[in-house]
């Protein structure tokens, strides 16, 4: 019995552990995203300040000309590469992207 208890103990100190804080926060309401507007309509990636972390959307089915919202979505991760500023995060819907893309920016703020 003993064995057991201690088995039981040491896998719920296991599981508890794995779900561990990441120091993530996380929106107050569903389907808010940071610094986002409600979740009513996607937020717009304009965002010359690069202030608050934008969400870049591409699709094989979007257009470069789009503005990388998830209802406008861009077509290249190239294009979305050029626009993205250190914090924002760049998605990719289902798809095959046949490109070769070389990112630019380390991700920090000076580059």
């Amino acid at each position: 019995m003993r064995k057991k208890m201690i088995l039981l103990a040491l896998t719920l100190f296991i599981g508890l552990s794995a779900c561990g804080n990441d120091d993530k926060e996380l929106p107050d309401e569903p389907g808010k995203e940071q610094g986002g507007n409600g979740g009513d309509e996607p937020e717009s990636p304009d965002n010359p300040s690069g202030n608050e972390p934008v969400s870049w959307y591409v699709a094989t089915t979007g257009n470069d000309g789009n503005s990388g919202t998830l209802d406008s979505p861009l077509k290249s991760i190239s294009k979305a590469l050029l626009r993205v500023n250190p914090g924002d995060t760049i998605f990719l819907r289902e798809g095959a992207y046949h490109e070769f893309v070389t990112p630019t920016r380390s991700g920090e703020k000076e580059n």
